[in-house]
């Protein structure tokens, strides 16, 4: 036994660096120069704001698009004028009061409000410019991408 206890002492002396806070040295590999034909990808990052209304309804605001993440299915959505909005809205029995939020970083919307309904909830998003929208079903939700006129 006191032979085991002394190698598993003397290997670790062995293996042990001389100061263990300093990192240990590599070797570096020199880089050849050459051409690269492939392109450089873009250091921008799409700045995302995620708001969360509820624990079953989130959003994902970029630039050009917003994201509904819900698992409600739609029942219509239309737009209305003066003040332009788009209107959504989803089936569901869920009783909450009406929620406001604005909206930051999207080029066409600045206003989310959310209020229920008997039977279904109605998410109403107000442009501030003028702007189109196109509306897609996604697999965790929908997708609202907006062009600018």
């Amino acid at each position: 036994m006191r032979y085991i206890v002394f190698l598993i002492v003397a290997f670790s002396m062995i293996v042990a660096r001389e100061n263990p806070f300093e990192p240990a040295k590599t070797k570096t590999l020199k880089t050849l120069p050459h051409k690269s034909t492939l392109k450089k990808a873009s250091s921008k990052k799409e700045e995302k704001e995620v708001i969360k209304l509820f624990r079953w309804l989130s959003l994902s605001v970029a630039k050009k698009y917003i994201f509904l993440k819900t698992k409600d299915g739609l029942i219509r959505n239309f737009t209305i004028e003066n003040p332009k909005k788009v209107v959504l809205d989803f089936k569901s029995n869920r009783s909450f009061k009406t929620k406001r939020a604005k909206i930051k970083n999207n080029q066409c919307i600045n206003e989310i409000a959310l209020g229920a309904h008997k039977g279904y909830y109605r998410i109403a998003l107000t442009f501030k410019k003028d702007c189109s929208y196109k509306l897609s079903k996604k697999k965790d939700g929908y997708k609202l991408t907006f062009k600018r006129h």
